[in-house]
């Protein structure tokens, strides 16, 4: 019988090769899906961002059915309290603080260390319409919110009448047949 004490230590342990493969293993494997998880995390971004702008469609939605007319925007407000005007307009709606902040904007804000004071409260700007409850609906094409930044990769992501999310270099190729020119992009 063979008793494991009774062996030299370095049998029992890794050697330093053994060490240094495996170290060198592990860093080909993060290198190979670093990219993979970048991707994976930005789709998941722009997921969210989608399902934030439909929540914003939901609630103004139900509030044009509920008041028979838009939400009416003070134009007397200053840009970030016109920003919390609608936060707090749509918050009996269902519309959380979170579901105006777009999970890329708010990455890229935290990574470019913009201070508090520049940050925007919301991260979508809201179509103004008039007082006529059915004004929303009559332009199939008129998105009804916007996010304010580029970084999901194809535009400006919207929300339409209908529900759908679509992004603005989408609707240009469509519309136009051309790509979108370099001076249009955001």
């Amino acid at each position: 019988m063979h008793d494991r004490r009774s062996q030299p230590a370095c049998s029992r342990a890794f050697t330093v090769v053994e060490l240094l493969l495996v170290i060198v293993l592990l860093a080909i494997l993060g290198t190979l899906f670093a990219p993979v998880s970048s991707r994976v995390r930005a789709r998941a971004e722009g997921a969210r961002c989608a399902s934030n702008l439909r929540a914003l469609h939901a609630s103004l939605g139900a509030y044009v059915s509920d008041r028979s007319h838009w939400p009416q925007q003070p134009p007397e407000l200053e840009k970030r309290a016109a920003q919390e005007w609608w936060v707090n307009e749509l918050r009996s709606y269902g519309t959380t603080q979170q579901a105006w902040a777009c999970p890329s904007l708010a990455r890229h804000l935290d990574e470019t260390g913009t201070p508090d004071e520049l940050r925007p409260f919301t991260h979508y700007a809201v179509t103004p319409f008039d007082k006529r409850q059915f004004t929303p609906y009559r332009w199939s094409g008129q998105p009804w919110a916007i996010e304010l930044g580029n970084l999901h990769g194809n535009g400006n992501l919207m929300i339409f009448p209908d529900g759908s999310v679509r992004a603005f270099n989408d609707i240009y190729r469509e519309r136009t047949g051309r790509p979108v020119p370099t001076g249009l992009r955001p």
